[in-house]
C-alpha cells in the first residue's frame, strides 16, 4: 500500500506544469518529425551510425563541453545579478539554467523561459522587479551579439551560400518579428509609465468584474507600479554597476554562445571532416539567429531543417542525418531531459515539505 501511495503521489505533485508536459510531447513530435523530414529529404534515406562517437576521446570532449556549456549560463546570469545588487547562491542558479532549458525549448518562442526564471528568483528573494530586469538583460546579451554577428555573416557570405532557405518571405517574416522585439524592448526600458497604464486598467478591469476588493486593487496597484519602477531602476543600475560584475556577465555570454557553437565542430572533426572552426561557427550563429524567430517549441523544424540544409554542403547524405541528431542532441534534447527531472524533482520535494 505504501509503494502505491508513493508513485500516485509522484504522479500527482506535478499537475500544476502539468501543460509544460504536453507542451513537451508537442516538442518532441515535431522533433521527431523533422528529424525524420532530415532522413528522407536532405539525407536522402540514408543513415549510418558511426561508433566514433562513441569513443572515449570524443565523450571526453563532450563531457567537459557540457560542462562548460552548462557552467557559462550559469554564471552570466550570476553575474547580471550581481551587477544590480542581487546575491542568490550559485547552486540555485545552477538549478534554474535546467529548468529553464526545458521550460524555454517546450514552449513556442520560448515564451516560458522568462517567467519561470523569475518565478523562481523571486523564491530565492530576490523582488519580482529586479528579478525581470536581470532575465531581461541576460536575454538582450545574447540577442544583441547574434541580431548583429548574423546579418553581417549573410552579407559577406559567398553568393548564394543562404538562399536556399533565406527567401523574401523568411526576410519580411524576420523583420516583423524583429521590429517588434526592439519595440516591446524599447516600452519596457524606456516607456514604463505605458506598462504602469496597462496594469492599472488590468486591474481596474479585474476590480469592475469584481475578482478583486477594492483594497486588494490598491494594493496590487502599489505593489505593481513599484516593481516596475524597480525594474526600470536595475536596468540603469547593471549599466552603471561594478564593471567587473558587468564585465563578467558581458564575458560569459560570449562564452556561453562559443561553447554551444562548439558541439558541431567536436562532432565533425570526430567523424573525419575537415572544416574549419570559424566557419562552422559562422553557420551556427545564423541558425542560433533563426531559432529565436522559430514559432515551435525549441525552435523544432526550423533548427534541424537550418542545420542539416547548411551542414550539407560539406556533409555526405550518409552522414547529415546523425550530425544534426547528435547536435540537437547535445544542445538541446539533453539539457531538456536533465531540466524536466529538476523540476519534476523539485516539485516532489516541495510537495513532499508540504
Amino acid at each position: 500500500m505504501k509503494y502505491r501511495e508513493r508513485i500516485l503521489s509522484l504522479l500527482a505533485v506535478p499537475t500544476r506544469f502539468a501543460k509544460f508536459y504536453l507542451f513537451l510531447l508537442l516538442f518532441l513530435g515535431l522533433s521527431f518529425l523533422s528529424i525524420y523530414f532530415v532522413y528522407k529529404k536532405i539525407g536522402g534515406n540514408s543513415f549510418v551510425f558511426d561508433k566514433q562517437l562513441l569513443s572515449f576521446d570524443f565523450l571526453t570532449y563532450i563531457l567537459i563541453l557540457l560542462i562548460l556549456y552548462f557552467l557559462f549560463d550559469g554564471l552570466r546570469l550570476y553575474f547580471v545579478l550581481r551587477s544590480i545588487n542581487e546575491k542568490v547562491q550559485f547552486r540555485h542558479i545552477f538549478k534554474l539554467v535546467f529548468i529553464n532549458i526545458f521550460i524555454s525549448n517546450v514552449t513556442p518562442l520560448a515564451t516560458g523561459g522568462g517567467f519561470v526564471q523569475i518565478f523562481y528568483l523571486t523564491k530565492n528573494g530576490v523582488p519580482m522587479g529586479k528579478a525581470s530586469a536581470a532575465t531581461l538583460i541576460r536575454t538582450f546579451l545574447a540577442v544583441i551579439f547574434l541580431f548583429i554577428a548574423a546579418p553581417l555573416i549573410v552579407i559577406f557570405a559567398k553568393t548564394g551560400q543562404f538562399s536556399s532557405f533565406l527567401t523574401d518571405n523568411i526576410y519580411t517574416y524576420i523583420f516583423i518579428i524583429l521590429a517588434l522585439y526592439f519595440l516591446a524592448f524599447y516600452v519596457v526600458v524606456f516607456k514604463k509609465r505605458y506598462i504602469c497604464c496597462i496594469v492599472y486598467l488590468f486591474l481596474k478591469l479585474l476590480r469592475k468584474m469584481h475578482f478583486i476588493s477594492y483594497s486588494r486593487f490598491c494594493r496590487y496597484k502599489f505593489k505593481s507600479i513599484k516593481q516596475i519602477i524597480l525594474f526600470s531602476k536595475s536596468l540603469a543600475w547593471f549599466l552603471k554597476g561594478d564593471i567587473k560584475f558587468v564585465a563578467s556577465s558581458i564575458f560569459f555570454t560570449f562564452m556561453f554562445l562559443m561553447s554551444l557553437f562548439t558541439f558541431s565542430a567536436i562532432i565533425l572533426w570526430q567523424l573525419g571532416y575537415a572544416v574549419g572552426y570559424f566557419y562552422i561557427v559562422g553557420l551556427q550563429v545564423v541558425i542560433t539567429f533563426l531559432m529565436y524567430f522559430a514559432p515551435t517549441p525549441g525552435a523544432s523544424g526550423v533548427a534541424e531543417g537550418a542545420y542539416s540544409v547548411l551542414f550539407s554542403n560539406f556533409v555526405s547524405q550518409s552522414d547529415i542525418t546523425l550530425v544534426t541528431v547528435a547536435w540537437r542532441f547535445f544542445t538541446i534534447y539533453l539539457g531538456v531531459f536533465i531540466g524536466m527531472i529538476v523540476l519534476y524533482w523539485d516539485l516532489f520535494r516541495k510537495g513532499k515539505k508540504r
